[in-house]
């Protein structure tokens, strides 16, 4: 009878778990859109960075430039996956605040 009990309970955290997975990518998606999107549209209007653009793509070369941009991507990668780590182990807040950081750290990266 125990293990019947355990075996329901496993799989009730299981479901419980995919759901939560399933509100996160689904708040991703509205943050995305809310936040993230307009940031970008900001940014490419901004006559500095497309300055630096001309310039990075006339003196520092392709590796040069890969390596520019990389950081930021991979950071905010980073946020990504410790973003989903604090919303799965129910540390809702950070998670949360992880994400927003990460939304704004997108742009930048696109762009």
């Amino acid at each position: 009878m125990k293990i019947k009990n355990k075996n329901i309970f496993y799989w009730l955290l299981k479901i419980i778990e995919a759901i939560a997975v399933l509100i996160y990518l689904i708040i991703e998606e509205v943050l995305w859109v809310r936040i993230g999107e307009p940031v970008y549209r900001r940014l490419q209007k901004i006559q500095l960075l497309q300055r630096f653009n001309r310039y990075a793509e006339k003196e520092i070369g392709e590796w040069g430039f890969f390596v520019i941009f990389s950081i930021p991507f991979i950071f905010m990668e980073i946020l990504g996956i410790l973003s989903g780590k604090m919303f799965l182990t129910g540390h809702f807040f950070i998670g949360i605040l992880l994400y927003v950081l990460k939304g704004f750290c997108t742009p930048i990266v696109v762009y």
